[in-house]
């Protein structure tokens, strides 16, 4: 068995999976915070709308948004933020605020109508199309409900969270395809048993697997760019292009799970700390396509 990594792959399964619905929504949480007389269609529809303006006005891309408000000297909570609000994040988000973002990314997608652009590029097309491919998917299987209503959702917070599942069990895929490459990376150079142990640690790792725990493409950034170290490795051990090839490939969708550019629109980069001009922070080119 110490020459396999299945047995990595198993407990990457298991432990990913063990504990994936942590800090869901439900419908107890609903009930706890809403008052029977708000449980009704027609505050869902007054909660629906009010999100549907907020996004009217940023645009269909809250970064881009921050940005611009940073660039003009505001504050991003000058933005028409109010109890209603509050109310949609509460019924339809995690206890970790950045999973509703792949959701977000994903609701503006719509390939029979030829939209393909998400308005926002925290994540990339790597990891968004994969993943609604997936999603779509697991719908025709009659596993998730995907509409485009809000309100649905806040109606029925347990079909929000099978969805949040099916993503965060994407990311348990990711980890367990990630094992792969790390197994036969280590094998080449170190040998099998240290491969095995590695593999093995790794799938326990805390840091990882509380990754994996999350609707976010780091764990798939982690599995493409241990393929590319693999490819790496056997590029400079074979003389032929294929292995270069697939070590670049791998680079690549590595870099296209988590977005292109990083631009820090809120606080000083290190180039600017040395008293530099920072042209992701400065110059107008990439912060205006970023802003629009």
């Amino acid at each position: 068995m110490k020459e396999s990594p299945w047995v990595a792959v198993c407990l990457a399964f298991v432990f990913g999976v063990w504990g994936l619905s942590w800090g869901l929504p439900s419908k107890e949480r609903a009930d706890l915070f809403l008052k029977p007389d708000l449980r009704t269609p027609e505050f869902f529809l007054r909660v629906e709308k009010n999100r549907d303006d907020i996004y009217d006005k940023i645009s269909l891309n809250p970064i881009s948004h921050y940005g611009r408000m940073a660039r003009a000297g505001k504050s991003y909570t000058d933005t028409s933020f109010n109890l209603l609000s509050v109310y949609s994040s509460f019924l339809v988000r995690t206890h970790h605020g950045d999973e509703q973002q792949a959701l977000v990314m994903l609701f503006r997608l719509n390939p029979r109508q030829g939209k393909w652009y998400p308005y926002t590029f925290q994540y990339g097309g790597a990891y968004i199309y994969p993943l609604a491919a997936a999603l779509k998917g697991l719908q025709l299987a009659g596993l998730i409900k995907l509409v485009p209503q809000a309100s649905f959702y806040y109606a029925h917070p347990d079909e929000i969270a099978n969805v949040y599942r099916a993503v965060r069990g994407w990311s348990v895929l990711a980890m367990m395809l990630s094992i792969f490459p790390l197994f036969y990376l280590g094998r080449r150079l170190v040998g099998h048993q240290a491969a095995f142990w590695a593999s093995c640690f790794y799938a326990l790792t805390p840091a990882c697997l509380g990754t994996a725990k999350l609707a976010k493409p780091h764990v798939w950034a982690a599995a493409w760019m241990l393929s590319s170290l693999y490819f790496c490795l056997r590029a400079r051990e074979e003389p032929r292009l294929r292995p270069l090839a697939l070590a670049a490939g791998e680079a690549r969708r590595r870099l296209e799970q988590t977005g292109y550019a990083r631009i820090q629109a809120f606080s000083e980069s290190p180039l600017q700390k040395m008293g530099f001009s920072d042209p992701f922070t400065t110059g107008n080119f990439p912060l205006e396509i970023y802003a629009r």
